[in-house]
């Protein structure tokens, strides 16, 4: 985050673990893809989505509402807090 805070001069601002959740419902709400794998697995994602858009999405978004509407019960990963 340091590198983007230098390059942008404290314009960078990042988005909260719900704005996250938000971003990621509308993204996939948005996507019209029918055979694109759809992980989101990688350490530093909360939220442990894996599926195929299409024939999964109706799954994630599911997924999604329930976390926004009640992360307590989302069985979500620890923050990450790793560097680069």
């Amino acid at each position: 985050m340091e590198r983007y805070q230098e390059r942008y001069q404290g314009e960078f601002i990042p988005l909260n673990q719900l704005e996250l959740f938000k971003e990621m419902e509308t993204f996939i709400g948005a996507t019209e893809l029918t055979e694109t794998i759809f992980r989101s697995d990688h350490a530093s994602n909360n939220l442990v989505l894996k599926g195929v858009l299409g024939k999964d999405k109706q799954r994630f978004l599911e997924q999604i509402h329930a976390t926004i509407t009640n992360p307590i019960l989302a069985n979500l990963r620890a923050v990450y807090k790793g560097g680069m």
